[in-house]
């Protein structure tokens, strides 16, 4: 007994296989695990979703060096370090959540490939490690060219013979010595910057939620690492105009990181993988080597001064580690709730 129709003919029979073999692409292409898993995978959000609400973040998060600018004459005294102490543990908490709770899941979601995504994620913690050694080499020789130039004995004795050209000349000097601390801190500013725009970006295509931690998690790293890169600026001669101008000059280079990290994720779902575990290496590493051992520094520094100090420095900077964490916990939970209830 035939299961089909006996009036179908070929073209009619063609027809019901594509069709079928259409349904079973549509059922493939919808992100759901196994039921074994527990959960399900939010469905990419629209593209002009991920562009605006992707580049409306990327456009706070640039323009967080100016509201550093703007808050650093109003944030004095004990009020300034305890808010930037808060600040510094909420970066610790909000980039390692981050990595932890929505980037490394995100890049191991496919498990096709995991080992080589395994290694794209200790590539991103090397990755930036040979960069901050790269550019500290690169500093310490201008350093050593300097002081090579300042002991050199006809240098000196023109310098002692003519007392008004020596001063103009260690004006001179010094200001070079300024410029070069600025690039410096513009310089690593715009490779951060670039770093950020690309994970947000590859973020957003996978899903609107993850994206929106991810900024949340940036912006409260860039906080107190704005305040502190203004007060450099500052110091080191810079006008509050010429700070913000070279700040915001570094932060075009988020922009060009999210647009590379939304191209490639379009480009193929393993590329958005692959990017995705990068950056959760680069954020392990940023809160880890970076920003850890200045909350180590600023508690050493806080003890000396007294007891006291210490113990309020260390609840401190527990309590924006404990913050940033529940923060990207509950939107990584939170977001698997409502992909389950669509």
């Amino acid at each position: 007994m035939s299961l089909l129709p006996q009036d179908w003919n070929l073209a009619q029979l063609r027809n019901a296989c594509l069709s079928i073999n259409l349904t079973d692409r549509n059922l493939l292409s919808n992100e759901v695990l196994p039921a074994s898993s527990g959960r399900l995978v939010a469905e990419r959000p629209e593209h002009w979703q991920t562009w605006l609400i992707g580049l409306g973040f990327i456009t706070v998060i640039s323009f967080s060096s100016i509201i550093g600018i703007a808050l650093l004459p109003l944030l004095k005294g004990k009020f300034y370090d305890r808010t930037l102490t808060l600040f510094i543990g909420l970066g610790v908490g909000s980039l390692s959540g981050s990595a932890i709770f929505h980037l490394l899941p995100g890049a191991f979601d496919a498990h096709e490939g995991s080992v080589w995504k395994s290694w794209t994620a200790v590539a991103g913690i090397y990755l930036f490690y040979i960069i901050d050694r790269a550019l500290t080499f690169f500093f310490e020789l201008q350093a050593r060219r300097r002081a090579r130039n300042q002991i050199d004995p006809t240098a000196a004795f023109a310098q002692y013979a003519n007392k008004h050209s020596h001063n103009h000349n260690d004006e001179k000097n010094e200001n070079n010595e300024i410029a070069n601390v600025a690039w410096m801190v513009i310089f690593g500013d715009a490779l951060h910057n670039f770093i950020d725009g690309l994970s947000i970006g590859a973020a957003f295509v996978e899903s609107l939620l993850a994206g929106i931690s991810i900024s949340i998690a940036v912006i409260c790293e860039e906080v107190p690492h704005e305040l502190g890169d203004v007060a450099i600026l500052l110091k080191a001669g810079m006008t509050r105009l010429q700070a913000a101008k070279y700040n915001l000059l570094s932060a075009l280079t988020c922009y060009a990181g999210f647009v590379l990290g939304v191209l490639l994720g379009d480009l193929s779902p393993q590329a958005s993988s692959y990017v995705l575990a990068l950056a959760g290496g680069l954020f392990l590493y940023i809160s880890l080597a970076h920003i850890i051992p200045e909350m180590n520094e600023q508690f050493e520094q806080h003890i000396k001064q007294s007891i006291s100090a210490g113990i309020e420095t260390m609840c401190l900077q527990s309590a924006g580690v404990l913050i940033g964490l529940v923060i990207m916990f509950i939107m990584a939970h939170y977001g698997e709730k409502i992909s389950i209830a669509q």
